[in-house]
């Protein structure tokens, strides 16, 4: 599971985590990508922060987005994509789930999991506090 789309699992977070373990087999992997709270990455998630993207049509393109709470580990953020003369296209609103790595391990094995193995980032490097990801190889107990 890739590009942080665990964090998505937020109310629908236990009764996932057990649907995926139910589709691995025995010794079976589930590996993904989670950004690390320490990092407290959504603070830099505000309208004087935007970046710069280009789409897969070559379109250049603004994303702004605006934190509307934090609430413990839950952060709720609009998300504007623009033109890169700010003209709104649309607007989305996400939640994201930020779990430190006590919880993560927590609800992994609750679910049935054994954690393998924690990366900092997909070159495996080291998981530490300033690390951006929170990489995790769960094996199916």
């Amino acid at each position: 599971m890739a590009s942080n789309a665990f964090q998505f699992l937020v109310d629908d977070l236990e009764e996932s985590l057990t649907k995926i373990r139910t589709a691995l087999t025995t010794g079976g992997r589930f590996v993904f990508g989670t950004r690390n709270p320490e990092v407290r990455e959504w603070e830099s998630w505000n309208p004087d922060n935007p970046f710069d993207v280009v789409d897969h049509n070559g379109r250049e393109l603004r994303m702004i987005y605006h934190v509307e709470q934090v609430a413990g580990n839950v952060v709720t953020v609009t998300e504007t994509t623009a033109l890169r003369d700010d003209v709104p296209l649309r607007t989305d609103r996400a939640v994201f789930n930020f779990l430190g790595v006590d919880t993560l391990n927590a609800v992994l094995t609750k679910a049935g999991f054994d954690v393998e193995a924690q990366y900092g980032d997909w070159s495996r490097g080291p998981l530490t506090s300033t690390s951006e990801d929170i990489i995790t190889i769960a094996r199916r107990a």
